[in-house]
C-alpha cells in the first residue's frame, strides 16, 4: 500500500478516507476555476428529487464524516500498527480510501468552508484578514491525563501568547509564553518576560480579554476547575 502521509493533512486527509461506503465516486477539478474535487455520484444509493421547476434529479446518498486534528498514520487503513480501528478500516475497505490527498488551507474554518462549497480559500473569502485577525485558546486542567494545566491564549498571524490560570483567582504559578511565530516559528525564544516586549504582550492580553468576553468567558463567568498539578495516581482503567 502506497500512502504519502505527509501529504495527508488533518481533516482533509482524512474526511477522504470516511466518505464512504454508501456511494461511488468519481473525481473532477478545474484550476481555473477555482473549483475543488467534487464527489459525484453515478445512480447507487441515490434518490430522485423534484426542484421547484418541475425538474426530476438523483440527488447523492452521502454520508460525511469529519475528524479534527486526526494525524492519518493514526488509523489502521493508513498503516498504522498500534491504533485499532475496526469500524473505520470497514468504511475504508466499502468505500474509498485516498493516498493522496491535500488540505489546501489548514485552519479549520477556511477547510470547512471549503469542504461545503467545493471552492478554494482565495475564492469563498472565509480566512481574509477582515474576517479573523486573532483566536483564542480554551483549555481546563485534567486530572486524568499527563499533567495538563488551565490554558488561555491567543494567536495571531505573528504572535502567539498563552498563559496558565490556576483556577482560584490567584495569580498565575507559571510562567506565561509569548512568542514571535514570524522570526521564530518553532518557538523557541520565550519573549513573555522580555521588557523589549511588553507593549505587545499588554496588546495581546488586551485582545484576549476581549475574545473571551466576547465568548462569555469574562471574569467570574469563565469557570475553570483547580490546578491540583501533577498526579501521582494512574488514569481511571475505563479510560487507560
Amino acid at each position: 500500500m502506497k500512502t504519502r502521509s505527509a501529504n495527508l493533512r488533518d481533516s482533509v486527509g482524512i474526511l477522504t478516507c470516511l466518505l464512504l461506503a454508501v456511494c461511488s465516486v468519481s473525481v473532477r477539478a478545474s484550476r481555473s476555476t477555482g473549483i475543488l474535487p467534487v464527489i459525484q455520484n453515478h445512480g447507487r444509493d441515490a434518490h430522485a428529487t423534484e426542484t421547484p421547476d418541475g425538474v426530476t434529479t438523483n440527488r447523492p446518498n452521502v454520508l460525511f464524516i469529519i475528524c479534527d486534528d486526526l494525524r492519518p498514520d493514526a488509523l489502521g487503513c493508513y498503516g498504522s500498527g498500534h491504533v485499532k480501528n475496526p469500524h473505520i478500516d470497514a468504511l475504508a475497505r466499502g468505500g474509498v480510501r485516498f493516498a493522496n490527498a491535500f488540505c489546501t488551507t489548514s485552519l479549520c474554518s477556511p477547510s470547512r468552508a471549503s469542504i461545503l462549497t467545493g471552492l478554494y480559500a482565495h475564492r469563498h473569502g472565509v480566512g481574509d484578514a477582515a474576517w479573523r485577525t486573532a483566536w483564542f485558546y480554551e483549555y481546563n486542567y485534567e486530572k486524568q491525563f499527563p499533567y495538563t494545566p488551565n490554558v488561555r491564549g491567543i494567536r495571531t498571524d505573528q504572535w502567539k501568547y498563552m498563559h496558565y490560570p490556576p483556577g482560584d483567582g490567584t495569580p498565575d504559578k507559571h510562567l506565561p509564553e509569548m512568542y514571535n511565530l514570524s522570526d521564530d516559528p518553532g518557538e523557541r525564544h520565550n519573549l513573555a518576560a522580555d521588557p523589549q516586549f511588553a507593549t505587545i504582550r499588554h496588546q495581546l492580553e488586551g485582545k484576549l480579554a476581549e475574545l473571551l468576553a466576547a465568548a462569555g468567558l469574562d471574569g467570574a463567568k469563565d469557570k475553570m476547575p483547580l490546578d491540583e498539578g501533577i498526579k501521582s495516581e494512574l488514569p481511571d482503567q475505563k479510560i487507560r
